[in-house]
């Protein structure tokens, strides 16, 4: 396929680049924050108290600004902030990616709908040659029981295919398929009697 839409496109790839820049620093987030909360529970485990692993540091010649625990939650908290801040940009981000898609999609459509609508004008004919073919088909089989001859017995179900229906029958498939097609703009109505005259 050609390269449709190219500056929708490298919006939608922007806003993509940008959605997994958020979601590689939520999870990072997530990760310190579930690092903090494994650190927590150790230091709950311990026998000692927070004060006296604090001292015991004090004393080993370690510079302690305040015990281990208030630090991690202090820290835990901070990066909690962060956390919600990261869930509503990348929220954000997916609308933003969402519309993006969305933009480039129509630009792709309207440049690509000329090439489509050939394909559609194709299948179209095909539609309209098989009812015709179909109805050719029905008409012979009738020919046939007029005349005596009971088409049942000499051919067979033959090629009778009842799926598509006839164009004269306006509740077909067949029907009802070129009907969508003008709704949808496929084809308009002078195109379609072209076609079928």
């Amino acid at each position: 396929m050609k390269n449709v839409a190219a500056a929708e496109f490298q919006e939608l790839e922007e806003a993509q680049r940008k959605l997994r820049e958020v979601q590689m620093k939520h999870g990072d987030t997530i990760s310190r924050v579930n690092d903090i909360d494994n650190n927590l529970s150790e230091l709950k485990e311990r026998k000692e108290s927070p004060v006296t692993t604090a001292a015991h540091k004090m004393l080993s010649g370690e510079q302690v600004t305040g015990f281990d625990m208030t630090l991690l939650l202090g820290q835990r908290d901070e990066l909690q902030r962060t956390k919600s801040i990261l869930d509503e940009a990348i929220r954000i981000q997916r609308a933003e990616v969402d519309g993006a898609a969305s933009r480039f999609s129509r630009a792709a459509g309207a440049e690509l709908r000329p090439d489509y609508r050939k394909k559609a004008h194709a299948i179209i004919k095909a539609v309209v040659a098989l009812s015709r073919a179909i109805s050719d088909e029905r008409e012979f089989r009738n020919e046939m029981e007029r005349a005596g001859v009971s088409s049942t017995l000499a051919l067979g179900n033959g090629a009778t295919f009842t799926k598509i229906g006839e164009l004269k029958d306006h509740s077909s498939r067949a029907s009802f398929y070129l009907r969508e097609m003008i709704r949808d703009g496929w084809v308009t109505d002078a195109e379609l009697q072209k076609i079928t005259a």
